[in-house]
C-alpha cells in the first residue's frame, strides 16, 4: 500500500492505494481519500507492522485584530473571530470580512450586531469586499480553480450579480467616488498580456 497527499492552495489530503506487486499492472484498487479538509496534511510515514499511518497536519486560521494606538498593542477584534479582508462602510457604521478557512462573505455593525452570510457554496473563496460609496452594495472577487469573476451583492442580503468573468481574469475591484464604476485589475490568461487597469461602467456594462 502507497500513501500519498494531493492538494491545492487551501489544503491536502491524504489518500492511499494498494498493489500486489512492483508494478502498476498488478494494481487491485482505485486511490481512496482517507481525509476530507479541513486540516492539511503533511508526508505520511506507515508504522513498522502497515497498519497505522502517522501524518503532521495543520490547520491555518485568521484573527481579526485591530491596533490600539494609545497602548501600540493589536487586540481582538470582534472576539478575534477567524477571518480576513475586512472593510468598512463609508459612514463607519458597517464591516465586511470573509471568514477563513471557508472563504464566505459576511458583514455585520461595526460592534459585531446584525451579523449577515451574503455568500454560500458553491460559490468559491470570496476576495476583498469593497463596500459602496451609499453602502447599499458590496463588490468582491470569486477565486476558484478556473479563474476570478466580480459579483456585487446587496449588503442586506439577497442573490449576487455576475459583473464580469470571461477571459480577462479580473480582480481587485473598487468603486469610483460617485459609485457609478468599478475599477479592477486583471490580464488575459489564454494571450498572456500584461496585467491592466480597466474602469467598468455600471450603467453602460461597458469596460
Amino acid at each position: 500500500t502507497y500513501a500519498f497527499v494531493t492538494g491545492d492552495k487551501e489544503a491536502n489530503n491524504l489518500w492511499a492505494i494498494g498493489e500486489r506487486g512492483p508494478s502498476s499492472r498488478w494494481r487491485d484498487s482505485q486511490p481512496v481519500q482517507l481525509t476530507n479538509g479541513p486540516i492539511s496534511f503533511g508526508p505520511p510515514t506507515f508504522s513498522k507492522d502497515g497498519k497505522q499511518i502517522f501524518v503532521p497536519g495543520r490547520e491555518r486560521r485568521g484573527e481579526l485584530s485591530i491596533y490600539d494606538t494609545a497602548s501600540s498593542q493589536y487586540r481582538p477584534y470582534l472576539n478575534g473571530i477567524s477571518g480576513a479582508y475586512v472593510n468598512f462602510s463609508r459612514d463607519g457604521q458597517w464591516i465586511t470580512y470573509v471568514s477563513h478557512p471557508e472563504g464566505a462573505l459576511w458583514r455585520s455593525r461595526v460592534d459585531g450586531s446584525q451579523r449577515m452570510q451574503l455568500t454560500f457554496p458553491p460559490m468559491g473563496p470570496v476576495l476583498n469586499p469593497q463596500w459602496s460609496p451609499d453602502g447599499r452594495l458590496i463588490v468582491f472577487t470569486e477565486w476558484d480553480a478556473k479563474g476570478t469573476k466580480i459579483y456585487v451583492v446587496p449588503a442586506d442580503g439577497g442573490s449576487s450579480m455576475l459583473l464580469l468573468a470571461v477571459d480577462f481574469h479580473p480582480g481587485d475591484p473598487n468603486w469610483s467616488p460617485d459609485g457609478k464604476s468599478i475599477a479592477y485589475g486583471g490580464s488575459d490568461l489564454y494571450r498572456r498580456t500584461e496585467t491592466e487597469i480597466r474602469i467598468l461602467n455600471l450603467e453602460t456594462k461597458q469596460s
